[in-house]
């Protein structure tokens, strides 16, 4: 952040970045140039139960050009990381050695960590030679209530196939009210063996995912695109 300021009205404002969690707040406003407070005239809208599907064009087009830069150059995630790690270091990857997965039929022995569960259980894998975060491309499950069982992820992604990614909670019903695109970094296996330790790396990732796709998003169109409280008073 190198600046804070007051800009006259909302209206300013073309693009919204929301963050369902503390944490991730942290994360994506160390991706910020700017810290705003909130803009003269500003208030606080309800929503209505309209159902908008898709993200607008304008983030759909910047998403396809994004994946095609990355198989051929590299992806400026890392280097945003490595920025915000040097300033948030708590944000930091968190050790290979922390990242465990057991089979689904071994549940969590209680504890804060996996240090009492049965290591002939553990799944070995062989170690990646670097840090930097994989980025995919598929179906997010959003619900209501968490998956704390192997067993139970492995249903639902065989239901919906390969595509499945990943399980989240806080965007649940999200996309119910305006369009937009969910972004999650993962911070475990959906599993008995859950816990904390990986959640600010994942929200990092998220983060830093976020800005650089926001770079690949031409300022005109975004300004013809459809505000998300348009779309919400027009149901």
């Amino acid at each position: 952040m190198t600046s804070h300021k007051t800009l006259d009205s909302p209206e300013a404002y073309a693009i919204a970045w929301i963050t369902a969690h503390p944490i991730e707040m942290v994360a994506a406003e160390a991706m910020l140039d700017e810290e705003h407070t909130a803009p003269t005239g500003f208030t606080r809208h309800q929503t209505d139960a309209n159902i908008y599907l898709r993200p607008p064009a304008v983030l759909l087009n910047a998403l396809t050009s994004i994946q095609s830069d990355h198989e051929r150059k590299c992806s400026k995630v890392p280097y945003f990381l490595q920025e915000m790690i040097e300033k948030n270091p708590s944000y930091a990857h968190q050790g290979f050695d922390n990242d465990r997965l057991f089979k689904p039929s071994c549940d969590h022995v209680l504890g804060p960590d996996c240090r009492g569960c049965d290591t002939a259980d553990e799944i070995q894998r062989d170690r990646r030679d670097t840090t930097n975060p994989d980025i995919h491309y598929g179906t997010i499950v959003s619900g209501k209530t968490p998956v704390k069982y192997a067993i139970t992820h492995d249903q639902i992604a065989a239901n919906l196939g390969d595509d499945c990614l990943c399980f989240e909670m806080e965007a649940a019903g999200l996309m119910n009210h305006f369009p937009c695109l969910v972004i999650r970094g993962i911070c475990d296996y959906a599993d008995s063996h859950k816990n904390h330790q990986w959640q600010r790396y994942a929200s990092a990732t998220a983060a830093a995912y976020t800005k650089e796709l926001l770079a690949y998003m031409p300022t005109a169109e975004v300004q013809e695109t459809k505000r998300a409280l348009e779309g919400l008073q027009s149901g």
